[in-house]
């Protein structure tokens, strides 16, 4: 296979740079060996690929872990602004949810959740939330007395949104191919039940026409009648 894909990409001027090449095998117990211009590719356990970790377990929770990081050194860059007594609480969450929660849940919508994963992003979250809003952790203040104050909802419950906004998002986008290219399932009824008023009235092609039960679509005059 490796050879197939090798001897196409050079047809269009492309090559395989078996230094920057990994592969990494999932559910196998013996390693694949795989060669490239008698190069062996290097086998990893884990990679990164467009910033987001993959590993043979899945990788959830090692890219959890380096999204967090790069929020919380985001997030204490911006520490100045997190001090500020001037500045209103409304304008410090506004920039929290706009700059550091899109950091922290970049690619989430591949994320496997578990116990784990949850607690993580409760932990960085509350740990956020409680430095804008000046909680100690001494105060007893509750996780959800935190959320209500910020006007926020758990980071678990907005990413586990995000994953079924996509999710149905593709859906639709199937759909929508489907719909394009005439693939949508069903048969079409032999009867065609007019919207005339008046009962055997040819309708018009201005006029609609029920298909299918549910389905409106414009009339097409058949072969040889006329208006």
């Amino acid at each position: 296979m490796t050879n197939a894909l090798k001897t196409e990409a050079e047809k269009i001027g492309l090559r395989i740079n078996s230094d920057k090449s990994k592969i990494m095998t999932i559910n196998r117990l013996t390693k694949a060996k795989i060669t490239t211009d008698s190069q062996t590719i290097q086998e990893v356990e884990n990679f990164k690929y467009l910033g987001s970790f993959l590993s043979k377990e899945g990788g959830t929770v090692e890219d959890v872990k380096h999204r967090l990081s790069r929020a919380t050194a985001l997030f204490q860059k911006m520490r100045q602004i997190w001090r500020a007594k001037s500045m209103n609480i409304k304008i410090k969450l506004r920039l929290f949810n706009t700059i550091i929660l899109p950091t922290a849940t970049y690619a989430s919508e591949t994320w496997k959740f578990s116990k784990k994963v949850a607690q993580k992003l409760d932990v960085f979250q509350q740990r956020c939330l409680r430095k804008i809003l000046g909680i100690s952790y001494l105060s007893r203040t509750t996780n959800e007395e935190v959320l209500n104050r910020s006007n926020s909802r758990s980071l678990q419950e907005i990413t586990t949104d995000t994953q079924k906004q996509y999710w149905i998002g593709s859906q639709n986008t199937e759909r929508g191919k489907e719909a394009d290219q005439g693939k949508l399932g069903g048969k079409l009824s032999r009867k065609t039940y007019s919207l005339s008023k008046s009962p055997g009235t040819k309708p018009s092609p201005q006029q609609l026409i029920v298909k299918n039960g549910n389905h409106l679509l414009p009339y097409v005059p058949r072969t040889g009648e006329t208006d």
